[in-house]
């Protein structure tokens, strides 16, 4: 008993903590119980005393090895949304067990939050100090990520955010516990201005965005992006509510080479749906729309989105890659549907939430971000590491085109932009780019994983003039 006592506080590994405390729990039992029964002072209902207490260590020593990590989600994210979450990261649980990489077991604790923000504090709290898992992670809306933000913080729990916290996940303070995996939504912005500004032709850009915080914090960073490639110019600004975009609509200047509508899909959707003098409007301009293609493609294709509109998102069905077509033959294989970019979001937290754990000295929560804070991490995307500084995913971003292929959208002439490259970029950059423009390939710091087509003489729209 000493023994394993002290093999559980000093091996330098959580694998082998567990489970050499296992075996030597398994074989104290074996002697134990062997030598009882030639023990013949004991009285016979000690001896069963003994064996009852033997067999309760050993299953105790079985529990140990398994660790418990927390999925918590909630009733504000877009359902389809949380359906291709789960199915991403139980991919990758099964994955790992079939793979017997790890030598614990993972058991997952699923937990829902509901719409009280006060409710949800108060269940979550409880449940983590009776569960103690090892490590979250999650789908939330803004205000259940804050909650669970907090409570990893107070509680020194690591916790993998999938959505941005902020238009901006800079300003998102996230503390020491807290990682977000997705890149934010002025990343997204800003990959959608790196994607333009390899082509010159756009001078004229307008923007109509919703009034919301993160939108606007997303709109601002957007412009600097567009101000310092030194040859577009915002000649358009307005802000308000998707409902009154076919008012705002009138004032948009005709002369313009591009329009930015800021809004969520479920706007941009009500918006080309909801009249068609707004979708006739709109298609005298190039539109740039950004998340339209991380939906799924039937969602995507009952939005009737235009072709030719620009937007990020998840290209899963024309993305060259070993790692990837392993990871989409699996999904497809699993589900029986194509995988979405919660999907993959949430397989890549999982894994790398199981990095973290396995290589951690012990699975307190310090070590656990000491490990994984920096680290280069592998994924179907690619090689991607989680900043010590701010604990955002340098995952990057897709941009591309909306088309339809054989009846369905997708999202075509794309580009991938790394997320350390959208977010960290000095001046210095800005005045070499404007200086040798016409040289831009060759002086772009941003290495593309992907690049399935050529831009050359590319357009939003496939006849310019219509």
């Amino acid at each position: 008993m000493f023994i394993a006592f002290i093999t559980n506080y000093t091996n330098d590994s959580v694998i082998y903590k567990y489970h050499i405390n296992v075996y030597i729990n398994i074989l104290t039992f074996y002697v134990i119980i062997r030598n009882a029964y030639k023990m013949k002072f004991l009285s016979k209902s000690l001896k069963y005393t003994l064996l009852t207490c033997c067999i309760l260590w050993t299953n105790t020593a079985y529990a140990r090895s398994t660790i418990f990590i927390a999925e918590i989600s909630d009733d504000l994210s877009h359902p389809n949304l949380s359906i291709h979450y789960k199915r991403g990261w139980q991919l990758a649980q099964e994955t790992l067990e079939k793979s017997d990489i790890l030598s614990f077991k993972v058991k997952v604790q699923e937990y829902s939050l509901g719409p009280d923000k006060k409710q949800a504090q108060k269940k979550l709290t409880k449940t983590i100090l009776l569960n103690r898992p090892i490590a979250m992670f999650g789908t939330l809306g803004k205000e259940n990520t804050q909650i669970v933000k907090n409570i990893a913080e107070k509680h020194k729990i690591p916790f993998f955010a999938s959505l941005p916290l902020f238009g901006n996940n800079r300003f998102a303070n996230l503390g020491n516990y807290s990682f977000v995996m997705r890149p934010s939504l002025s990343a997204n912005l800003a990959a959608m201005a790196r994607y333009i500004s390899y082509h010159t032709t756009i001078k004229k850009i307008g923007i109509l965005a919703s009034n919301d915080d993160d939108m606007i914090q997303a709109v601002e960073y957007f412009k600097t992006k567009i101000f310092g490639f030194g040859f577009s110019d915002i000649l358009y600004e307005n802000y308000g509510d998707s409902a009154n975009v076919k008012d705002m609509l009138e004032d948009v200047p005709v002369e313009l080479d591009a329009l930015l509508l800021g809004y969520t899909h479920k706007d941009i959707f009500k918006i080309i749906n909801s009249d068609f003098s707004v979708k006739n409007k709109l298609t005298k301009f190039r539109i740039m729309a950004s998340s339209l293609g991380e939906l799924d493609l039937e969602t995507l294709n009952n939005a009737a989105i235009p072709d030719g509109w620009l937007t990020t998102g998840y290209p899963w069905y024309s993305i060259s890659s070993s790692n990837h077509d392993a990871f989409v033959n699996e999904y497809l294989k699993r589900w029986k549907t194509p995988p979405t970019y919660a999907s993959i979001i949430s397989y890549i937290t999982y894994y790398a939430m199981i990095n973290a754990i396995s290589n951690a000295s012990t699975t307190l929560g310090t070590d656990i971000v000491e490990v994984i804070e920096g680290r280069q991490l592998t994924s179907p995307l690619g090689s991607f590491y989680l900043q010590k500084d701010d604990h955002q995913s340098s995952l990057g971003v897709f941009a591309g085109l909306v088309a339809t292929k054989q009846g369905k959208k997708i999202m075509d002439r794309w580009r991938y932009f790394n997320g350390l490259d959208l977010l960290k970029i000095d001046d210095s950059y800005y005045e070499l780019f404007a200086k040798f423009i016409i040289e831009r390939e060759k002086i772009d710091p941003i290495r593309h994983l992907f690049s399935p087509v050529s831009l050359d003489n590319w357009d939003f729209r496939k006849n310019k003039e219509d």
